[in-house]
């Protein structure tokens, strides 16, 4: 039945576009907008024509599962991961085959539940100076822009944790060049017709002058490890990491592609899912309250340390649950290497195959009131028939991103040690958007204002 089924070529549902280009008005006019859309009228299997391009978009778990676990040989990284590359490099995002398991096998040590103790202290240090540069402003109830303050508190821990530096002058300038890199390397992955790299536009000619800046930044840090090899940071232990079935290690460009990506993963997702969270906690103050009242009972106006993670469940809740509604990436993509089906709907080969978390996760047959901030949604109890590819902020299967263990830790750790000493209200009538690009960034800031919060316990940090 299913050999007849590939021969029959038969296609999914979807709208029909125009002649030649097919709906690639639409999908560049507003991509999220166009596949919610899409999804809320022909279902959960959607076929799309895009100029030449068929591409589907596949929502349900089970859908999930065969292109990411059951048949992921036949879904590759290739369409929109070679401009991620532009950036990115051969990093473990973009990198596939031996590369890549070589890669994973080097780097996963440092990102295991355990592996991320070691940044515990020095994300306790930049959450601490944070706070110590709030405590005026909560004084007499300024005004902050959270989302420029996650930014740069997850700045200032990425760049100590990789270089052991401070995110100063230099790093800012570092900064607003990897910032326009990441938007750009958006922009183009979304666009479908974007204009060759070799064209000398201005924002071609703007990448390059960005991207060098980066990498000369990189290889400045390795040249200044290599003359000071006692420094310790991620970089010198990548630079002594052996794969331990060839002896080998990276080389330098392997080096900077690394780097590059593990400052993109560890900064420009991170602080927009940190942005949310005080939203959230704001508008929903129950929540809060709860949060509040299981740190203080454990915590005892302490930081909290790795084996306080266990014990801090519900703060792990809410971020699950605004990493559910607004995830990292909403839309990731995979290439068909040769025919294929799902649900008995043909997927030919050198079509494009996008999953959605953005929504996935707000997908109605798989979770009750999907638009409500539920954190106890994901006690085991209420999850226990939700199938595990319901969920997947950080992808899912052996691409799952290296980093969520890292994620979770310094998301819960931020928001435990901020919760202890101040409680951030939305300004009034600021419109509360988030971006309908790729990413989920705050489309208006987000201002709020500062308030001590009465504690029971003498903070220690």
């Amino acid at each position: 039945m299913s050999e007849f089924l590939l021969q029959a070529g038969i296609h999914a549902p979807g709208p029909r576009g125009v002649p030649f280009l097919g709906c690639l008005l639409q999908f560049r006019r507003n991509p999220i907008q166009f596949l919610m859309d899409a999804h809320s009228l022909y279902g959960d299997i959607i076929r799309i024509k895009i100029r030449g391009l068929i591409v589907h978009l596949v929502t349900r778990p089970d859908y999930i599962e065969h292109v990411l676990v059951d048949r992921r040989e036949n879904y590759f990284k290739g369409y929109g991961y070679d401009d991620q590359k532009l950036l990115l490099g051969d990093g473990l995002i973009t990198s596939e085959g031996s590369l890549w398991e070589r890669q994973h096998r080097l780097m996963q040590p440092f990102f295991t539940p355990k592996g991320v103790g070691q940044f515990v202290e020095i994300m306790t240090e930049c959450i601490n100076e944070m706070l110590t540069r709030w405590g005026p402003l909560a004084d007499t109830k300024n005004i902050i822009r959270v989302d420029d303050e996650m930014a740069r508190l997850t700045g200032n821990i990425i760049v100590r944790i990789l270089f052991d530096r401070n995110l100063d002058d230099e790093t800012s300038s570092i900064d607003k060049a990897f910032q326009y890199c990441v938007k750009f390397i958006d922009q183009r992955s979304a666009d479908l017709i974007a204009s060759p790299m070799f064209l000398p536009t201005p924002s071609n000619r703007r990448f390059r002058r960005c991207l060098s800046i980066i990498h000369q930044f990189i290889d400045d840090r390795i040249d200044d490890q290599m003359k000071n090899p006692g420094k310790k940071n991620i970089l010198s232990v990548l630079m002594k990491a052996r794969d331990e079935d060839t002896g080998e290690g990276m080389n330098r460009w392997q080096l900077r592609d690394e780097l590059v990506t593990l400052f993109v993963a560890g900064y420009q997702t991170t602080m927009h899912s940190l942005s949310w969270v005080w939203c959230m906690l704001d508008q929903h103050r129950w929540v809060a309250d709860k949060l509040f009242r299981e740190q203080d009972a454990v915590l005892e106006g302490k930081p909290p340390a790795l084996v306080d993670i266990e014990k801090l469940p519900y703060a792990v809740r809410v971020i699950h649950e605004v990493l559910r509604l607004y995830p990292p990436v909403k839309v990731v993509a995979r290439e068909v290497v040769e025919d294929d089906k799902i649900d008995g709907f043909l997927i030919p080969a050198k079509s494009i195959v996008l999953i959605s978390p953005y929504i996935t996760q707000r997908h109605p047959a798989f979770w009750k009131n999907p638009e409500k901030f539920e954190p106890d949604r994901f006690v085991s109890d209420h999850s226990v028939d939700r199938s595990r590819y319901a969920f997947l902020p950080f992808s899912t299967g052996p691409r799952k991103c290296l980093g969520d263990n890292f994620a979770i830790l310094e998301a819960v750790m931020v928001l435990t040690m901020v919760t202890q000493l101040y409680r951030l209200e939305l300004v009034p009538g600021h419109p509360i958007e988030h971006s309908m690009e790729v990413k989920t960034p705050p489309l208006h800031g987000m201002p709020m204002t500062l308030h001590r919060q009465a504690t029971t316990h003498q903070t220690r940090f």
